[in-house]
């Protein structure tokens, strides 16, 4: 499976790279919405994990535009709860 993981905490998308790697997935990481959507649109991708909280455009935002152009595309939604600290 080729997957997406949009998130900006560097520490974080590296330990859900890896996890994912490690069970023969081919991942991409991108870091900020803009650049996310933009890979989503081009690339043709099995599931995409999103964290809602990113800078350049918000997740919410990314998932909107994605499911115009694909609605058929699985997006995990993972975010930190407004008390977590980074």
């Amino acid at each position: 499976m080729r997957l997406l993981i949009v998130e900006d905490d560097r520490k974080v998308s590296r330990f859900i790279r890896k996890a994912l790697q490690a069970e023969g997935h081919a991942v991409d990481v991108a870091y900020d919405g803009q650049t996310a959507l933009a890979q989503a649109r081009e690339i043709d991708y099995d599931l995409v994990v999103l964290d809602l909280m990113l800078p350049e455009l918000p997740g919410l935002e990314v998932l909107q535009r994605v499911r115009q152009d694909k609605p058929n595309l699985p997006v995990i939604v993972l975010t930190c709860p407004v008390f977590c600290t980074k």
